[in-house]
């Protein structure tokens, strides 16, 4: 369904004899389209998802104890597909359904980003351990895109008034809170006993219509050569337990910030501007010519990615690579 009453959806929960859990939170993933997705038909004029009704910035914040253990239920009513992704944490996908049938899964690794197919349903669960602000939301570019009204393209460039990039759609905020009686001072970052360089620019042959922009990534400080066209940045290997800073610096011509997508970083380093962080201490975004230093310590091996985290159907043309991080040498 399409327009006004694509809204006109809602959930039913059946839970198993005795197992009843009401602290069960809810996303009802809905979209307010002129037309519905298929392989032949996937431009649209008019698209705005929104999650329970409602689009970012206007979606629920939710709040929770350091220490909660959190369960969701995510119900996908669109006709796309949903990569759904939580910063800071993993979480485990506990069942599956199609609107035909639901499955319980098996035991399996925690992950950062579930599939939720057309139609499609979960319920996930994870514990809510690191401090601060965290995003849950749809990794597809075009579906956390800013907006105009009911959907139809923005009439300026999507920045707010503080000149962070906006974002829109499938997004909800998540804030974890210290427990009343936590009177501890948070410990000093580590000294890092590695520094690495990151320079965001645009290659050669970019445009305002088409950027084309690169990554150039060093442990020496120099840059390296600017590159024709639009590719993935350089790979940046880490070691597990390795204390690291990571001087991002930004020679594009429009705000941005890095999100180290999968990896479980302190909030402030998280890469959403404007909204990583604890409060009142929230990540600004990264002006032209300005720099930000990362900080981070690696507590999962594995493979995972940077990336723009702003205004992301223009600034994924380049702002992306990955991240190799490789356990401890015997």
């Amino acid at each position: 369904r399409t327009g006004a009453d694509a809204q006109l959806s809602g959930v039913i929960v059946v839970d198993e004899p005795g197992q009843r859990t009401p602290r069960d939170r809810i996303f009802l993933l809905g979209a307010w389209t002129d037309s519905a997705s298929s392989e032949l038909n996937r431009r649209r004029n008019r698209e705005l998802f929104v999650i329970n009704g409602r689009a970012w910035p206007l979606t629920d914040r939710i709040q929770y104890e350091q220490g909660d253990s959190v369960r969701w239920r995510v119900v996908n009513t669109t006709t796309d597909a949903h990569p759904m992704h939580l910063h800071g944490t993993h979480f485990q996908a506990f069942r599956r359904g199609d609107g035909r049938a639901d499955t319980i899964l098996s035991a399996r690794d925690p992950v950062h980003t579930e599939y939720l197919a057309a139609g499609g349903t979960m319920q996930l669960g994870w514990q809510a351990n690191r401090l601060g602000n965290w995003l849950f939301h749809c990794t597809e570019p075009a579906h956390i895109a800013a907006r105009g009204t009911l959907g139809f393209p923005p009439q300026m460039t999507p920045m707010d008034p503080a000149g962070t990039p906006a974002m829109g759609g499938l997004v909800s905020g998540v804030e974890v809170l210290r427990l009343e009686d936590d009177t501890a001072t948070p410990p000093p970052l580590p000294e890092p006993s590695r520094r690495i360089r990151m320079v965001l620019r645009r290659n050669v042959g970019s445009t305002p219509y088409r950027p084309y922009y690169g990554v150039a990534v060093t442990d020496t400080g120099f840059d390296a050569v600017e590159e024709l066209g639009q590719r993935a940045g350089a790979p940046i290997v880490l070691t597990r337990g390795e204390h690291v800073s990571i001087m991002v610096h930004n020679r594009t011509p429009e705000p941005t910030s890095i999100h180290w997508h999968g990896m479980e970083v302190d909030s402030y380093y998280d890469g959403v501007a404007g909204f990583s962080g604890i409060r009142p201490e929230v990540a600004p975004a990264i002006a032209p010519n300005d720099s930000f230093e990362v900080r981070m310590t690696p507590s999962r091996s594995g493979t995972f990615h940077y990336h723009a985290h702003a205004n992301e159907r223009h600034q994924r043309a380049g702002l992306v690579g990955a991240v190799v991080v490789t356990d401890q040498a015997n």
